[in-house]
């Protein structure tokens, strides 16, 4: 039993002795990334001018217009009225025109009943036949002040150009009108020299004539002493 037991722990001692290990597969190398270059830089190709058939013009050179020179801006001045001759003249061969005036005082004593009147004459220079018509009148005093005119029977003021509407009159080409006719006027008013126009007419198909003077005849008369 001494000689066993020695022997017994040997073999154990042998029997648990640390395995022998294979020897490790070698490791392969790491795998090493490719590079990948740049794609080669290709230049753009040279431009290189296509020939040409056209024949270079020389342009014209442009012809220098000389600069006019500055005039004096021409200051509007308004058109002069008419004289008082030149008018009558231009009225006298219109359509309808005053061929005479009269002042009528049909009563002395009693004027409130038979009022004073501004009478004109008209003559039918046309070829209308005419309906109706339009009188105006102004008129002055004795210092040749322009009259505010008043018909009778007139609750205004008065005005420096009255008119005188007249319809029915059956005016026919070449005939006149006008005799025992006129504008009554109020009482008191210190007429010395009056005047008369046609400023308008209406045949009977209403056809109507207007006097294209009558606004030069105004600008002369109304509200302005007497011209002579």
């Amino acid at each position: 039993m001494k000689f066993v037991v020695p022997f017994l722990v040997a073999a154990l001692l042998v029997g648990c002795a640390a395995p022998a290990r294979a020897p490790a597969a070698p490791v392969p190398p790491a795998e090493q990334p490719t590079y990948t270059p740049y794609p080669t830089y290709t230049p753009y190709p040279t431009y290189t001018p296509q020939p040409t058939s056209v024949t270079p013009t020389e342009m014209p050179r442009p012809t220098r217009t000389p600069t006019p020179a500055k005039t004096a801006t021409p200051v509007w001045s308004p058109t002069p009225p008419l004289s008082p001759g030149l008018l009558d003249e231009l009225l006298a061969a219109q359509p309808l025109a005053v061929v005479s005036t009269k002042y009528v005082v049909q009563d002395a004593q009693f004027k409130s009943l038979y009022p004073d009147m501004l009478t004109a004459i008209v003559r039918n220079n046309g070829s209308d036949n005419i309906r109706d018509l339009v009188l105006a009148f102004a008129a002055w005093d004795s210092n040749d002040l322009p009259v505010l005119l008043k018909g009778s029977f007139d609750f205004s003021d008065g005005s420096y150009v009255r008119e005188a509407h007249a319809d029915g009159v059956n005016v026919v080409p070449g005939a006149t009108w006008g005799q025992g006719k006129g504008l009554e006027l109020d009482t008191g008013l210190n007429i010395d020299a009056f005047t008369a126009i046609a400023v308008s007419y209406t045949t009977f198909e209403d056809k109507t004539w207007t006097n294209e003077y009558y606004e030069d005849w105004l600008s002369l008369y109304e509200g302005r002493p007497l011209t002579k």
